[in-house]
């Protein structure tokens, strides 16, 4: 049923973007249902020609989440040119982007200004310093190496989802910090209170040069970008020019982000 979905609104002319939402059920073959989806309306970016054409430097659209990462080190003049980048997290979806444009040759039009850096990405089988942090998930390899990694990074972009994972002691002084992940914790005792956390431990801010919020930081760029995707689309359909990266870039955008004292 989904499959046909899929199929009917890809052929069909007054659709221009599709949307998948993912995860999708455990019976459901994600990656087959996402292939399904022609590259010209995958506003998500999760066909594989997609993610294929981001590896080549080209191709209509620019995963959201990996975009408004693109997007707030182009707007804050972030120079990635030979610079050690650690990513936290492997996902498809976020990860696996990221990485891929923070070490490409800046030949996508859309990211002129970003890569030629040498990537390390980490996931969950790379054990922490404190094993505290992921318990179960840690296995293999020295329980210090995503700190050795960490503490000689330039710029750290972290989507693994554990709360306070990038602590102060990880990281070197002056390191560029940008936080992807999102968690929901219980605010101390209080009943039913609910506390927004990211990745990076906000004590880090009195160690880094520059640090994205949680929340606030780019998670409203990255919904902002699949909205920016989906007019594309349409644009693309009629035969228009699209909204770049570079149009979105003005200075008005500079209290997006705090920078750390």
């Amino acid at each position: 049923m989904v499959s046909e979905i899929l199929v009917d609104a890809g052929e069909r002319e007054d659709v221009d973007g599709i949307l998948l939402q993912l995860p999708v059920p455990d019976h459901l073959d994600e990656r087959f249902l996402c292939n399904l989806i022609p590259p010209t309306k995958d506003v998500d970016a999760h066909n594989a020609a997609s993610i294929g054409n981001l590896v080549y430097g080209r191709g209509i659209f620019v995963p959201p989440t990996a975009s408004a990462v693109a997007h707030c080190i182009q707007e804050n003049g972030i120079d990635t040119f030979g610079k050690r980048v650690l990513v936290v997290g492997r996902s498809r979806h976020c990860g696996l982007p990221i990485t891929l444009i923070m070490q490409g040759f800046r030949t996508h039009p859309e990211l002129p200004d970003v890569g030629e850096a040498t990537v390390t990405m980490a996931h969950r089988f790379l054990k922490l310093l404190n094993p505290i942090f992921c318990k179960s998930l840690l296995r293999h390899t020295s329980e210090a190496d995503l700190y050795n990694i960490a503490a000689s990074s330039d710029i750290i972009i972290s989507a693994a989802g554990v709360p306070g994972l990038i602590r102060p002691q990880m990281i070197k002084d002056g390191a560029i910090l940008i936080d992807i992940g999102f968690s929901r914790k219980i605010s101390g005792s209080s009943v039913g209170k609910v506390r927004l956390m990211g990745d990076i431990h906000p004590d880090c801010r009195a160690r880094a040069s520059f640090i994205t919020p949680v929340p606030g930081g780019i998670g409203p760029l990255t919904v902002a970008h699949l909205v920016r995707n989906t007019l594309n689309a349409h644009l693309h359909a009629n035969g228009l020019p699209r909204v770049s990266l570079a149009s979105l870039c003005r200075p008005e955008f500079e209290d997006e982000f705090e920078y750390a004292s």
